[in-house]
């Protein structure tokens, strides 16, 4: 007889989920369908007349899906602020909602500061504000979790454009 065991990740409680009986190759088997949770799982022999006891030890974790983010960055003149928007999709490109994303502001583009985090609405959009100031780079990090993988983008602002001449010449007549 083998005892299938489960606990699931950030618990303390180990339980008692099934009890199975070996075939004929020696195989024993367990059906544990939440695949939502990483669990860690645990099957035990508890010994009889003729076998000594032994156990065995697994870990689960479900696949993350692949996430990609955009991060928009724009001028609102009646509020003089940065308004970012950062969206946040599946591979599938579908808005993932109720995520919590963070946002990063450096002055040289190498050291970075969090001053907000926000989390995605239902169309994947978290959004936030930030005072004006000259050259700014912007991140937005989804850090992950246990459905999906990490994700960022960067921005900078203001996007200069290429610098335009005018030479005006006036002439008395």
């Amino acid at each position: 007889r083998i005892w299938f065991r489960y606990t699931i990740e950030g618990s303390l409680a180990t339980v008692l989920f099934a009890v199975g009986y070996t075939d004929l190759n020696g195989y024993a088997y367990a059906i544990y369908d939440d695949k939502s949770t990483p669990v860690w799982f645990d099957a035990v022999f508890v010994g009889d007349d003729q076998c000594d006891w032994s156990y065995a030890h697994a870990e689960w974790r479900p696949a993350r899906a692949s996430t990609y983010m955009t991060l928009e960055v724009r001028y609102d003149s009646t509020r003089n602020l940065l308004v970012l928007n950062a969206d946040l999709y599946n591979a599938a490109g579908f808005p993932v909602p109720n995520r919590t994303v963070h946002f990063l502001v450096s002055r040289d583009g190498n050291s970075w500061t969090g001053f907000d985090s926000r989390t995605t609405n239902t169309f994947g959009r978290a959004s936030t504000t930030y005072q004006v100031e000259s050259r700014l780079y912007f991140r937005a990090e989804f850090r992950g979790d246990s459905t999906y993988s990490p994700s960022s983008a960067s921005a900078v602002w203001p996007v200069f454009r290429a610098r335009t001449n005018i030479n005006l010449n006036a002439a008395v007549v």
